[in-house]
Order: C-alpha cells, then structure tokens, then sequence
C-alpha cells in the first residue's frame, strides 16, 4: 500500500522512509515545544504554553472548529501541583522565539479553570461547537480514583473566558485503582452534538467502551466552583 501524501501532493513520509522534514526547532532542558502544521501551506505555528520550568505540557486538542487550543497542562513547584486548563492560539515567531512560551511577545493565554477549586485535568474533549467537554482526573499527586466530569465553556462580558464542571461519576479503570497497571485509560469522547459522553473502563475484566447520556452541563448560575 503506499505511503499516505498530503494535501499539497508531497509525501508525509518518503517512499525510502526518511523523515520528512529537517528544519524542526532543538529541544532544550526544559523540554518540548508544541508545534502545529498547516498541511496546505506547509508552514509551522507555535504554541505559547509552558516553558518556565514549572508549566509542563499534557494533553491537548482543539476547541470547536476554530484555532482555539486547550490544554491540559502541570503546574508544579514547592507545596504548589494543579492541572489547568489552558487556552490559546498559534502565533507566528522567529526561530528566537520557539522556546520563549508564556513570555512569547503577542501571546495570548487564558487559564481556563481559574475559578477552580482543584484543577485536575487530563484527557478531554470538547464538542463541536465548542461549548462543552467531557474530561477525567489525573490524580498522579493525590492518588484516589479516576473522577469523570462534564464542563461548560463560559464566556463573561467582565473577564476572560472560563470553565464550570460537573462530576458525572468514577471510571473504575485499572489506570487507578490498580498499581503500575494500564490496561486501559479512561480517555473520555463527547458526540460532536454533545449528548454523549464516551468513556474506557476495564473494571469487568476487560477494557469496555462505556455510554453516559441524560446529563446535564453546569450554568454560570451554579456558581464558579
């Protein structure tokens, strides 16, 4: 079968199974960058995340249909450990600015879980317009069992944009409740219209796709918690 070729006609990986590109930034002690790449016209973006020593990036998607990019990221130090939500953009940036993150010039960052008592995310995924999403618990840090919620995307007229969650019930996966074992991850999906949320399980023996559905999101009335 040959090798899948992008929409420009060129290979995404050479028939002779080089990589295809070489002009991909150094990584550095801090650790990644995260780049984006527009499979029309063949040019690199940049994310504005993490890149102090303390904001480490996890997993990620887009929201909506547009460039918004949340992520869920670590924010750790002394007697500090969260995992926010954090929204932004790809910006453009010289080679000078590929590791400058949160401190790129024109970056624009929003922590969407601010109002947060415990932010604690990790996979995710948000619906088609946007909206809503359905996320699990980390936990790494404070070890317990894998929560599942459901979360409305705010936007106030006073201040930038944040997120209100509701639990919808514990996954039950070995990811947690098992040690070192990972049979399955949790990994929630939300139905492009919203009405269902997806999620893995492994707690009758073997990893399941589990349904929830007849759920309501949280509204700006119930508060920012």
């Amino acid at each position: 079968m040959p090798a899948p070729k992008m929409s420009d006609g060129s290979w995404l990986t050479p028939p002779d199974g080089s990589w295809r590109w070489k002009d991909l930034p150094k990584s550095d002690p801090l650790g990644d960058a995260t780049l984006v790449y527009h499979d029309v016209t063949g040019k690199w973006g940049i994310m504005p995340l993490g890149r102090n020593g303390s904001h480490i990036s996890s997993h990620a998607t887009w929201r909506g249909e547009d460039l918004h990019y949340v992520a869920a990221m670590y924010h750790t130090g002394p007697n500090l450990w969260r995992a926010p939500f954090i929204e932004t953009r790809p910006y453009k940036c010289g080679p000078e600015h590929y590791y400058a993150g949160h401190n790129a010039p024109g970056a624009e960052i929003v922590d969407l879980s601010r109002h947060t008592t415990r932010a604690d995310s990790c996979h995710f995924d948000f619906d088609r317009g946007g909206r809503h999403f359905v996320s699990d618990t980390d936990g790494y840090v404070n070890p317990g069992p894998n929560l599942l919620y459901v979360g409305a995307y705010v936007e106030a007229g006073d201040e930038p944009p944040f997120v209100l969650t509701k639990f919808l019930g514990i996954t039950r996966a070995s990811w947690r409740w098992k040690k070192n074992v990972q049979h399955s991850h949790p990994h929630p999906c939300l139905s492009p219209d919203g009405r269902y949320a997806l999620f893995q399980s492994d707690f009758f023996g073997r990893p399941q796709v589990f349904v929830a559905w007849d759920f309501e999101f949280p509204e700006p009335r119930e508060g920012r918690a």
